[in-house]
């Protein structure tokens, strides 16, 4: 979630700088709506998904290799071309981000008594807030001082870390 939400803010930034700002922003923003069209019939999907730790990983590793070609695609390209990539790979990485994030709700439900589950959702509710909210942040601070380019690495890097904790505490969960 924190690399979706901070990267969101780089994507714009490119997108405008480039020779038609109108049709990249356009294609930036189609990329951001498109997965949550998909929300419904990716929870249909979460919900009858077996091995979740491994979806997860699995999503962490496919989601740092796009950034990673975004960031490549950046560094060597400025064109309609390579932003329709960006954002076509851009969407792929947020449909995956929102599976996993569906397949993560039932856990909850799973660790914590029913008599706190109330509290327990609010509280995720929270910290999901305050993470976009900060991540927002985090990447305009970021973005003035890594640049576009490296922030796609940096963002990368971001989804390896998480994929690669999960998969060292996996055997913890259920």
């Amino acid at each position: 979630m924190l690399g979706d939400s901070f990267y969101y803010i780089a994507l714009l930034s490119y997108a405008s700088n480039l020779s038609n700002p109108k049709i990249a922003i356009m294609i930036i923003s189609i990329s951001e709506i498109f997965p949550r069209v998909f929300e419904v019939f990716l929870g249909v999907l979460a919900d009858s998904t077996r091995q979740r730790t491994k979806r997860f990983f699995q999503s962490g590793i496919f989601r740092g290799f796009c950034y990673l070609l975004i960031g490549i695609i950046m560094l060597k390209s400025n064109s309609i071309i390579g932003i329709l990539i960006i954002g076509i790979l851009n969407a792929l990485s947020d449909l995956f981000g929102s599976y996993v994030e569906l397949c993560i709700s039932p856990f909850i439900k799973l660790i914590v008594d029913e008599d706190d589950l109330e509290k327990s959702l609010a509280i995720n509710s929270f910290f999901h807030n305050f993470i976009y909210m900060f991540a927002n942040l985090i990447g305009a601070a970021l973005l003035g001082v890594l640049g576009i380019q490296l922030l796609a690495f940096f963002n990368a890097l971001t989804f390896f870390f998480v994929a690669f904790g999960v998969k060292a505490i996996s055997s913890k969960l259920i």
